[in-house]
Parts: structure tokens; C-alpha cells; sequence
């Protein structure tokens, strides 16, 4: 999936945001992340059930709202 950031300082910010949580997926479950510019590149690679695939995007989605909107926030573009 690829997410785009208005710039590449908030694609690096939720990058860096997310990196902290991608550790002790559930077995079977994987993230891998990468920045290009003001695009974030997420995969999800999993063999374990659907629900819990669905579940962990969803976590990760929410976790960008989240930073998007504390950036939007901070700097005084708020929604």
C-alpha cells in the first residue's frame, strides 16, 4: 500500500512515528516500511488468519490518522 504525505517532512514524521510499534507482530504477520519522498510504502505480508491481518492494517491506518492529525495540530492546520 502506499500512503502519500503532503511533503516528505510528514511521510519521514509518520515513518519514524510508526517504526517504534512495528516489532512483536503477531506469528506469521509482517511489516515492512520505506520512504520515497513524500510517499510511505507499507507491506503486509501475512499466512496467518484474515481477521487478524485486517486488524493489525487497521491498527497501522489509525496509528497515521493519529500522527496526521497531531502534525496538522502542531502546525496550526487543524481539521
Amino acid at each position: 500500500m502506499e500512503l502519500r504525505a503532503p511533503d516528505n517532512r510528514v511521510a519521514k514524521a509518520i515513518y519514524e512515528a510508526l517504526a517504534p510499534d512495528n516489532v512483536d507482530f503477531p506469528e506469521g504477520l509482517s511489516l515492512t516500511m520505506r520512504q520515497k519522498g513524500n510517499i510511505l510504502e507499507l507491506k503486509f505480508s501475512s499466512i496467518s488468519k484474515i481477521d487478524t491481518l485486517i486488524s493489525t492494517v487497521d491498527d497501522v491506518f489509525e496509528a497515521c490518522g493519529v500522527g496526521l492529525r497531531g502534525l496538522s495540530v502542531v502546525a496550526g492546520v487543524a481539521h
